[in-house]
């Protein structure tokens, strides 16, 4: 290996913890977009689909039977496979669920988009972690941790921010439609970047 090779492996194994940090956050902020979306919008969608507010719980109870189910076997799953195709798993549900959200008219495709979004939270949340720990210098973790939960905080506040503005003037359909636009890109982002080998 050339000195030029060395030089260049190091300040790629430098940038790559940074790398996996950013990869992180966006994906976090798109969680936080579409869980506030889901909880701003109950009246709103309690009126889109003219169903009793009793009925519109089970949008929220197959977000959580969802992600309890699926959430055990997400862990396991973690500890056998690489964590970035677990992740990618988890973002293209999180697509699914967005799509089906932006084009159904129907109870049921809002519960099915809601379920999928559980098994995406399964699948991602403990991902996020792992993916920090196992990719920050030893000496940056707790800073690692620090800026990714900074920067969820504040990605949700203008993820918030954003799903509120756009669904008052374009509605639900552009909402989840760009929501599914954002983690389409994550997943593009997610898959240029190289896995660290043992």
């Amino acid at each position: 290996m050339s000195d030029i090779e060395i030089v260049e492996a190091k300040a790629a194994n430098e940038a790559r913890p940074f790398m996996v940090l950013f990869a992180a956050m966006t994906g976090i902020m798109l969680v936080s977009l579409d869980v506030s979306v889901v909880n701003v919008a109950v009246e709103s969608l309690q009126s889109s689909f003219h169903v009793p507010l009793e009925e519109l719980q089970w949008v929220l109870n197959a977000y959580t039977l969802s992600y309890a189910t699926f959430l055990l076997s997400a862990g396991a799953l973690s500890d056998r496979m690489r964590p970035r195709s677990i992740l990618m798993v988890g973002i293209a549900l999180l697509i699914a669920g967005n799509l089906v959200l932006a084009e159904t008219g129907s109870f049921a495709g809002l519960v099915l988009g809601t379920a999928l979004w559980g098994a995406h939270m399964a699948l991602t949340q403990g991902i996020f972690s792992r993916m920090i720990a196992d990719s920050a210098p030893e000496q940056l973790r707790a800073t690692s941790f620090g800026a990714f939960w900074f920067v969820s905080g504040i990605g949700g506040l203008l993820a918030s921010l954003g799903a509120g503005w756009l669904w008052d003037r374009e509605g639900a359909s552009a909402t989840f439609l760009t929501s599914a636009i954002v983690a389409a890109v994550a997943l593009a982002m997610l898959s240029l970047l190289e896995e660290k080998t043992a």
